[in-house]
């Protein structure tokens, strides 16, 4: 405010809201000021970029936000890191024992709005009629040895790989060995403003995608156009979907093709950049016409 410069915000997400879904709310004083903060930068700044249009609604409706304030580019992916490179999984399939099963991977940390529970069930169920299937799960977090414990318990664990963390240089190499890739969401009280990052690395990869039907990822995703959307928690209709693509090998490649297509087009970093230059260019045009 002293210097008269330019104030753009980056909303990635609402971590009130977060640590109340987690079963971890802030109270007294600490909430107070958190809101308090967190009202004050948002009033501030000339732009808000958030990351997806459930976080628009979520500004302008519990923040009272307007509307013309506020610019949704949703996360982006490296599109020359994470392409189809057959040599890259031929090495990868080989590093975990693989030949040709139909492999589903499945990137991310391992916290509540990630369903592992229905992609561990869906996946029990897929190996009733595709024996060969494996799963890889690539990642950590608070629910990893519980998520292993129940993979044992479903009677999956034999078929099913827990990588813990791995370095983000390295997860290519796993969405590379991938024939299907997993976007499981739980059913939320509210839409949540997500964005995967898998999901974008996994189109651009051009992979065969199944994801929950949930906020952005249902605007990403066009049902059998560049992947498949399943209801949020439907084990069953999770477990179908991936049925469907290893019974289809056709089906399979054209999806991966064309989330490819859409990967390049509408979420490259290079096109993220030119998006957020124009805001940029906005905000700092608008400020000198103010200082004038």
């Amino acid at each position: 405010k002293k210097l008269a410069l330019p104030y753009i915000i980056f909303f990635d997400a609402d971590q009130i809201t977060e640590l109340e879904f987690m079963g971890k709310p802030l109270n007294g004083w600490l909430l107070w000021r958190a809101r308090n903060l967190l009202r004050e930068n948002l009033t501030a700044a000339q732009r808000i970029i958030c990351v997806s249009e459930p976080a628009k609604n979520h500004l302008m409706m519990k923040w009272d936000m307007p509307a013309d304030k506020i610019v949704v580019l949703p996360n982006a992916v490296d599109i020359h890191r994470f392409q189809p490179d057959p040599n890259l999984r031929a090495e990868t399939r080989a590093s975990l024992k693989l030949t040709t099963e139909p492999l589903l991977v499945f990137v991310g940390s391992f916290y509540q709005w990630h369903d592992i529970v229905t992609l561990l069930n869906s996946f029990a169920l897929v190996l009733k009629s595709n024996s060969q299937a494996r799963l890889v799960l690539v990642g950590d977090g608070t629910e990893r040895e519980k998520m292993m414990q129940y993979a044992k318990d479903l009677g999956v664990e034999h078929a099913t790989q827990f990588t813990g963390h791995v370095p983000h240089a390295e997860v290519s190499q796993f969405v590379n060995a991938a024939d299907i890739a997993a976007v499981p969401v739980p059913v939320m009280k509210q839409t949540m403003w997500l964005s995967p990052m898998k999901l974008f690395e996994y189109m651009a990869s051009g992979k065969a995608v199944v994801a929950s039907s949930m906020g952005q990822i249902a605007n990403v995703v066009k049902d059998n156009e560049n992947g498949l959307l399943v209801p949020a928690g439907d084990a069953d209709a999770m477990a179908n979907a991936i049925n469907r693509l290893i019974a289809d090998p056709e089906l399979l490649a054209r999806l991966g093709r064309q989330a490819r297509e859409t990967a390049v087009k509408n979420h490259s970093w290079e096109q993220y950049f030119s998006q957020l230059e124009t805001v940029f260019e906005s905000v700092k045009n608008t400020s000198m016409s103010r200082s004038r």
